[in-house]
């Protein structure tokens, strides 16, 4: 994500601990140390405009913090990152930034090809989505799109000489469908 180009493409990457922080043990501990090392005489100095006695409550809360499960968080948060099996924490949410323009297929293409085969540490995970299943249409349009045409294209001409069986008239057919196509590309083009 704060690679280049990825940089100018991804604006965040969620997952489970942004609702539900990792190593919760170890940062409440953290918490509890920092509550111990606070004076009296420092909370004292602090002017505090709020009502009377919630600055002196803040230590007691701090240190009286415990945990948050999956259970206790809001499960509108969790609902972005739980499977239709139910299970969480395998689900990341990568949003692009709001200047990426990924309507243009060249920055789209550049977004997905950094979201898919993300290695994390022994492991690599890819990626699904509308910008990942648009970027793959473009992308088989781009490389199947020449082929399907002419074969398109011989199978009308085949069913035209079958259908007239008059090489004459055939060709006509085939050659007032030629220049109407060629028209066509020629005012798409313009």
């Amino acid at each position: 994500m704060k690679q280049p180009p990825n940089d100018k493409l991804i604006d965040s990457c969620d997952t489970i601990s942004s609702v539900l922080p990792a190593q919760q043990e170890q940062k409440l501990a953290l918490i509890r140390e920092i509550v111990a090392e606070l004076p009296d005489s420092l909370l004292r100095r602090i002017d505090d405009s709020r009502p009377a006695g919630t600055l002196a409550q803040g230590p007691g809360r701090l240190a009286a913090q415990r945990p948050v499960t999956a259970r206790e968080a809001p499960q509108s948060l969790l609902d972005r990152f739980r499977e239709r099996d139910g299970t969480l924490g395998r689900i990341a949410a990568v949003t692009a930034r709001g200047d990426a323009r990924l309507e243009e297929a060249e920055n789209l293409q550049a977004f997905v090809k950094a979201v898919r085969g993300v290695k994390v540490g022994d492991k690599v995970y890819d990626a699904t989505g509308d910008k990942v299943i648009f970027a793959d249409l473009l992308q088989n349009i781009e490389t199947e799109g020449p082929r399907t045409t002419f074969l398109s294209l011989a199978g009308v001409m085949l069913l035209v000489f079958i259908f007239f069986r008059d090489l004459r008239t055939s060709l006509e057919v085939v050659g007032s469908l030629t220049v109407g196509v060629l028209l066509m590309c020629g005012v798409a083009a313009a």
